[in-house]
């Protein structure tokens, strides 16, 4: 009769067994880094340093709620210190003056340490419409850089792209990248239907996927999504199906898009756990082989 190695088999079943239990836990470590960063990027999607450009005039102009007592609280939220109130600079839209936000004419008489009284700067049109307000942030182009590196949030309404603010954005948008009201790009005056992304729905604009109320002239302008995220501003708060391939609202998330994609200390903790549970089972097998 034909010997069976019984001794052999079980030897090489148990050796089997760790091998597949160490795939397992390398499988485990895998998915739970993976997830840890997906976590770590929504728990990040919005935070301090955040910049928001604003192609709509919903704020001042129209006064649109709850639109407007949402961006605002928004910026206030997603800020280094959200128990301070938002300053708005500029027009003081009629009927619109939300609990925890300060309206000032302009920045005059407003220093670097004043401007640390509150948690974010809505940066509004002049007069109420109907482009970048150029003429309030000269000469204190330092004090908001200040601001801003101290994780406080800064908002621009209807953001044309010009050089005035360069300072904050890091670039100007020539031809067809800014599209709209006084833009190299030109196009529309003013539009209606924009709809809120699933980033805008977390910034709290309102709910995702739902459309702005049709008010005549909501937006004035709209920026290329592709230069947009290429140049740290990937967050695309609001868009609109008349203009496919350009966002209406874009941020840049707070400290730059690619910082949500750092893991959070617990994910960290986790893959040294796991990598010291690995070699555990690493040395307990070669004992046994030795062993054996």
């Amino acid at each position: 009769m034909r010997k069976t190695n019984l001794g052999g088999w079980v030897c090489s079943a148990k050796q089997s067994i760790v091998k597949l239990r160490a795939i397992l836990i390398q499988t485990f470590l895998a998915f739970g880094l993976v997830f840890g960063i997906y976590a770590g990027h929504q728990a990040q999607a919005f935070g301090p340093g955040l910049i928001v450009l604003e192609g709509s005039d919903a704020q001042t102009y129209h006064s649109l709620e709850p639109y407007s007592t949402n961006f605002l609280t928004g910026l206030q939220i997603y800020s280094s210190a959200p128990g301070l109130p938002v300053l708005a600079i500029g027009y003081n839209p009629i009927g619109t003056n939300p609990a925890g936000k300060v309206f000032a004419s302009s920045l005059l008489g407003i220093s670097a340490s004043d401007l640390l009284g509150y948690s974010g700067l809505y940066i509004g049109s002049p007069y109420s419409c109907c482009s970048e307000n150029d003429a309030v942030v000269a000469g204190h182009e330092g004090d908001i850089l200040a601001f801003h590196a101290a994780g406080r949030s800064v908002a621009v309404e209807n953001y044309t792209g010009g050089a005035a603010f360069s300072f904050l954005t890091g670039f100007t948008l020539t031809g067809s990248q800014a599209i709209g009201y006084d833009t190299p790009g030109g196009g529309e005056g003013c539009f209606d239907g924009n709809v809120i992304t699933a980033a805008g729905g977390v910034f709290g604009l309102g709910a995702a996927a739902s459309t702005l109320p049709s008010i005549h002239c909501f937006g004035h302008q709209a920026y290329l999504s592709s230069f947009m995220v290429a140049n740290g501003f990937g967050f695309n708060l609001a868009d609109n199906p008349a203009f496919p391939g350009y966002t209406v609202v874009a941020s840049n998330g707070g400290g730059g898009v690619s910082a949500g994609l750092v893991p959070e200390p617990e994910t960290y903790a986790m893959l040294l756990a796991g990598l010291g549970l690995l070699g555990f089972v690493a040395r307990r097998r070669k004992q046994k082989l030795a062993a054996a």
